[in-house]
């Protein structure tokens, strides 16, 4: 490798997890995955383009991200209602989902999430079922995220 390719000051840090949501007790995360579905492109489609007003969709990447585009369906067709928590870091989201407006506009929805390659909305939609538990009809991500 020439001498110009190289990094100059590169730091390996070993980390206990890829997505740090600052949660104690991350162990019980692991325990409410059961009831979070995957979908595929095709049917995640179909429910963000739905009328169906009990359907909202939480973008879990950060706000620089979400600006830089999200699904038209939900924009041009009027579909699921769009709930941004405009996050800088991954550590606002657990502030944004004890808040009780956010709360509100969970309660009683299906819940659709998507991020960049999936593993944001693994860590997310465990937190959100282990908070908000079955005051949701169920959570939802988008198989693999927008990258696939």
């Amino acid at each position: 490798m020439p001498q110009d390719r190289s990094f100059k000051d590169l730091k390996v840090l070993p980390v206990k997890e890829l997505v740090f949501y600052g949660v104690n007790n991350e162990e019980s995360l692991n325990d409410v995955t059961d009831d979070i579905h995957h979908l595929c492109p095709k049917d995640f489609h179909q429910k963000l383009e739905s009328k169906n007003k009990d359907i909202v969709v939480i973008d879990v990447r950060n706000a620089y991200e979400s600006v830089i585009g999200r699904f038209s369906g939900q924009i041009k067709t009027g579909g699921a209602k769009l709930i941004d928590p405009m996050m800088r870091k991954s550590t606002d989201f657990p502030k944004w989902l004890e808040k009780d407006s956010t709360k509100e506009d969970l309660k009683n929805k299906e819940v659709l999430m998507y991020c960049t390659g999936g593993v944001r909305c693994e860590k997310a939609s465990a937190l959100l079922r282990r908070e908000m538990g079955d005051s949701v009809k169920g959570i939802y991500q988008l198989q693999g995220g927008i990258e696939k």
